[in-house]
């Protein structure tokens, strides 16, 4: 579900950190409810919510994501009820990601964060990064609470992918170099508007959410 406080809510976009979000404010006693489904969009709750609250959505670099989304469903199994899955399951990473990019040409990932970052303004108020989760989140909530420093940087990662035989996914899940390149071209929305054309997240400059 959507994640509702008093000031803003969030909306849980997948494989994005998103699990670590709701862990912070129920380990800082910040009250919250939820509303919708667990992955609904700005959208699809914004009937049920004030509009004066700040719209929060979550995201993740494309090179990451789909090596995320591939080795979650490699340790528990395709389901079903997935579109993403049911037109795209394969045991083969890159035939994965092609069969990604065929099934959306527009880019999985970049058509999924349009329809979650379409807040009141055409984006997101406020837009966490996954490889900057606990910095950006500590920005957000220091805008509307308090809380001890200490206790929010002592807590730790949630829901993290693991690993297969001790390799983790960026490991396991390895890019042929035309299917890297496709995936890129297929994904330019997120990577141009989020993440400054960069292909590599481990390149990203330090830099703050936007607001």
């Amino acid at each position: 579900m959507a994640v509702v406080t008093e000031y803003f809510v969030f909306c849980h976009l997948p494989k994005c950190g998103g699990k670590f979000v709701r862990y912070v404010l129920e380990q800082l006693n910040i009250p919250h409810n939820d509303v919708g489904d667990y992955h609904a969009s700005y959208n699809r709750i914004k009937n049920l919510i004030s509009n004066s609250l700040f719209s929060v959505t979550n995201i993740r670099h494309p090179l990451t994501w789909y090596q995320s989304r591939w080795h979650h469903r490699i340790r528990l199994g395709w389901e079903p009820l997935a579109v993403e899955d049911w037109n795209c399951a394969s045991n083969d990473f890159n035939q994965f990601v092609l069969n990604m990019i065929k099934y959306d040409n527009d880019g999985r990932l970049s058509t999924i964060i349009k329809s979650f970052d379409d807040g009141k303004n055409g984006c997101a108020d406020f837009v966490l990064k996954q490889e900057s989760l606990s910095k950006d989140l500590y920005i957000l909530l220091k805008k509307f609470y308090q809380f001890s420093d200490k206790i929010y940087w002592s807590l730790k990662p949630q829901n993290t992918s693991g690993d297969i035989n001790n390799i983790t996914a960026s490991e396991i899940a390895i890019y042929d170099a035309s299917v890297l390149n496709n995936m890129l071209l297929t994904e330019s929305y997120v990577i141009n508007k989020y993440y400054y054309g960069l292909s590599d997240p481990n390149n990203l400059i330090d830099s703050q959410p936007i607001l």
